[in-house]
């Protein structure tokens, strides 16, 4: 059983409703964030998210129920008026980042939901059977940063130029895609990681690798959680590869 975004999210407010103890400003299950209702990938928070077989029971009050309530609505709302592709005027315009970030959050979404009604046709080689639910696990919380605005802008504008050219759905565009996942997951100049030597150089290699924010350092390897997120941006690109190809097979 493939399970989209909207029953992952559903889930685990679920699970967290059954085990949360925390008390917010305004009461027990509070979703208020800074004075603002707080977003889908928000109320969730960025905790990682339920096994598809892992059982979840409801608590049984109208707090719950409200917050399951307002999830729905506004994923609903998202999908019935989304925000406009991705163009290049987007990207180039950086005094915008968090329009950007949306409208990436949301094609991020609409690729995944693509993919979840074709999982019975999609499977690549070496595919497990939860390919799909693992890279929603992996992509919730790229999700969550593109909802708050928090992904650093290079970060933002590499995932924001592979995104559109897989907008364009061309072979030309998917090769560009490719070449941006490159770029992203390397960044603009990485650093070779697995220095063990114990010479002057190398101890100056460490320094440089244990520096959480240097430009220097691949973005694959900046932590585990961008990690696990680059690798299932990855996994979009060979979904969209394998889609075009199937488009273009049946007509």
């Amino acid at each position: 059983m493939s399970l989209s975004l909207s029953e992952l999210l559903r889930r685990e407010i679920a699970r967290k409703s059954v085990r949360s103890e925390e008390t917010g400003p305004n009461g027990p299950g509070s979703v208020e964030i800074e004075g603002k209702e707080a977003s889908v990938e928000e109320r969730v928070g960025e905790e990682q998210l339920p096994t598809e077989n892992g059982s979840t029971v409801a608590r049984d009050d109208s707090g719950s129920a409200e917050r399951l309530r307002k999830v729905q609505e506004t994923i609903a709302a998202e999908k019935a008026a989304p925000l406009p592709p991705i163009s290049v005027e987007d990207i180039t315009r950086s005094s915008d980042d968090s329009s950007l970030a949306l409208k990436c959050n949301q094609c991020i979404h609409r690729i995944v939901d693509d993919w979840g009604e074709h999982s019975q046709d999609y499977s690549p080689p070496g595919a497990t059977p939860t390919l799909l639910l693992d890279t929603k696990r992996s992509l919730f919380p790229l999700l969550v940063q593109l909802r708050k605005d928090t992904l650093p802008h290079e970060l933002l504008t590499s995932l924001a130029s592979l995104l559109y050219h897989l907008q364009q759905r061309t072979r030309a565009d998917q090769d560009a895609a490719l070449q941006l996942y490159l770029k992203l997951s390397i960044g603009d100049a990485a650093w070779p990681i697995g220095v063990s030597d114990v010479g002057i150089h190398a101890r100056s290699n460490h320094t440089r690798i244990a520096q959480g924010g240097n430009s220097d350092i691949a973005n694959i390897m900046r932590d585990e959680q961008t990690r696990l997120w680059i690798v299932a941006v990855k996994r979009l690109v060979s979904y969209e590869q394998w889609a075009l190809r199937s488009a273009g097979a049946s007509r």
